[in-house]
């Protein structure tokens, strides 16, 4: 799989916006502050997704590797939006 640096750096950058996300999500008081900090980290786990499922690739066991993954990183962004969820439901 060739990659870029540019796509490099711009995965690098949106694994550091999810853990920023994150922080902000479990380290709030607010509710609404919680609940958009989940958000922001599904949405990106998803755009991180959908790039490693769009990298084109010759290879098929690379192409399935890439499938498998990008399902992992959509169930978490499911399990994210859950707990989004569930921070904005609590009062």
């Amino acid at each position: 799989m060739n990659i870029s640096t540019l796509q490099m750096l711009a995965l690098m950058a949106g694994g550091v916006a999810i853990i920023v996300g994150l922080a902000i999500a479990t380290t709030s008081k607010s509710r609404l502050i919680k609940a958009g900090g989940y958000t922001l980290t599904a949405a990106l786990i998803v755009a991180v997704a959908v790039a490693v499922f769009t990298t084109p690739t010759e290879d098929p066991e690379t192409a399935r590797a890439e499938s498998i993954v990008s399902l992992l990183l959509l169930v978490a962004a499911g399990w994210v939006g859950l707990h989004a969820s569930r921070a904005y439901r609590r009062k």
